[in-house]
């Protein structure tokens, strides 16, 4: 009996253990790319204005419905991504948009 309590107790440990690896190593992952796409996307069809604001909803959506226990560490992650990455895409698409004009 107790050997099997304390299987039981190893068994909810190392499943704790792997979520926590499994969010810090594929959470980040998903935001970082999730918030690339639809960053580039929100500010291709909704200007650059309204870009930043879109993707980090879509970061913080997507870290919160991910795994509940570490959404708020899973949310601060994709709004450093998506805050960093939107600027970037911005002077992509500026310097797209300089080159058609000349």
């Amino acid at each position: 009996m107790n050997k099997e309590i304390a299987l039981s107790k190893v068994s909810k440990a190392t499943a704790v253990l792997a979520a926590a690896l499994i969010a810090l190593i594929f959470g980040p992952v998903l935001v970082y790319f999730g918030g690339w796409i639809f960053g580039w996307l929100a500010n291709l069809f909704f200007g650059s204005w309204l870009a930043p604001t879109l993707s980090t909803m879509f970061n913080t959506t997507i870290a919160a419905a991910s795994i509940p226990r570490y959404s708020g560490i899973l949310a601060m992650i994709g709004y450093l991504f998506a805050s960093g990455h939107n600027h970037s895409i911005d002077l992509d698409l500026d310097f797209f948009n300089e080159s058609e004009d000349e």
